[in-house]
């Protein structure tokens, strides 16, 4: 007894089994073997539909004759007791058949289930390399509890947790040292970027505070391609542009004490050579009123004189003088009074005089 695969429908089926199982086709005596590619056929068949080959034919009429199936002895014991035994030999067949199947079906879905499981578990673990957010550890640790990954992705989530408790501890501070040191604490944390925008924006807070030269060269050094670099070269360049050198403070110096030998010598040319335009007519007023009766009248700068720029609109910048200065004056009758003075003067860039103001010192 043999196996074969039914010529009709392709089932398993024994090859004394009186009929397929499963299309009825006769199979016992029935069938012969393709003599080229060994392909079950029915005797019916004369070529062979696997490799195309003739079936000659072998069975003779006395042979047909003496294949009578046991249908042809229905009340002969032998045929029945072999019909029956083919039968429960097919079911133990179809029985095994099936539970072979099953097994496989579900052996099959368990390893895809797995495999399938293994490689999401690989591919969440990698999408958390660059990944900032908690909840996805979270999510993660939920899904694979027994992933090989569990002791590093909770250890990252700490490691971030971290983090993020220390920035909002720092978030507002207005001290840099608190930003500097969390980057040195946690160097490349997604918070990076953010810690030197306020680096950036404490640095030009300083700088434009201060606002000198030096302080905004340091704001451009530490911080070339800073928010506010071009504020603060702007800043310099104006406060260089403002800046008075000593040959500029010696300049305003002599301008000043030339105006006040002019007035005191009532010297209307000396006058007209160290005062603007507008001024000049004033000058010579003013002039005229202290040498009125022939009174002598002297100034003389007491001390340094404080020289700054200013803007103006008209001369880019215009000096601006503050100094103390004493005016005697000696009455025809030889009598001599002091007078203390805190001045202002405004000086243009020819080292012309374009103002004076003079409020009178109380002496104690």
């Amino acid at each position: 007894m043999a196996i074969i695969k039914c010529p009709e429908c392709g089932h398993e089926v024994s090859d004394q089994a009186p009929r397929c199982p499963f299309c009825g086709v006769e199979i016992e005596n029935n069938i012969i073997t393709c003599p080229d590619c060994g392909k079950v056929l029915l005797k019916k068949d004369k070529t062979c539909p696997n490799c195309g080959c003739v079936i000659a034919p072998t069975a003779t009429p006395e042979a047909k004759k003496s294949a009578t199936s046991y249908r042809s002895y229905p009340n002969s014991k032998y045929p029945e007791t072999k019909v029956s035994e083919h039968k429960n030999h097919n079911m133990v067949w179809i029985v095994l058949a099936i539970v072979i199947i099953l097994g496989l079906i579900v052996g099959g879905y368990s390893i895809y289930q797995h495999q399938n499981q293994k490689e999401g578990m690989e591919q969440a673990y990698q999408a958390l390399q660059n990944d900032t957010e908690t909840a996805d550890y979270e999510d993660f640790l939920q899904k694979y509890p027994h992933s090989p990954y569990i002791k590093d992705v909770t250890d990252r989530m700490n490691q971030l947790k971290a983090i993020q408790n220390k920035w909002t501890e720092i978030s507002l501070s207005s001290s840099k040292s608190d930003f500097v040191q969390f980057m040195n604490q946690f160097p490349n944390s997604a918070y990076e970027n953010a810690c030197k925008q306020k680096i950036d924006s404490l640095d030009w807070v300083d700088a434009s505070t201060e606002n000198s030269a030096i302080s905004y060269q340091r704001y451009i050094d530490e911080h070339p391609n800073g928010k506010y670099a071009s504020e603060a070269q702007m800043g310099k360049e104006n406060i260089d542009k403002m800046t008075v050198s000593y040959s500029d403070k010696s300049a305003v110096h002599d301008a000043i004490t030339r105006y006040f030998e002019a007035l005191t010598n009532n010297d209307n040319d000396a006058l007209g050579a160290v005062v603007s335009d507008k001024m000049y007519d004033q000058s010579v007023s003013f002039m005229q009123k202290l040498h009125n009766g022939n009174q002598q009248v002297s100034f003389t700068v007491n001390g340094s004189v404080n020289v700054t720029k200013a803007p103006n609109p008209t001369t880019e910048f215009i000096f601006v003088a503050k100094y103390r200065m004493k005016r005697t004056v000696t009455s025809n009758a030889g009598e001599v009074t002091n007078v203390s003075y805190n001045a202002i003067s405004t000086v243009s860039p020819d080292m012309r005089i374009v103002s004076t103001k003079m409020q009178k010192i109380d002496e104690e």
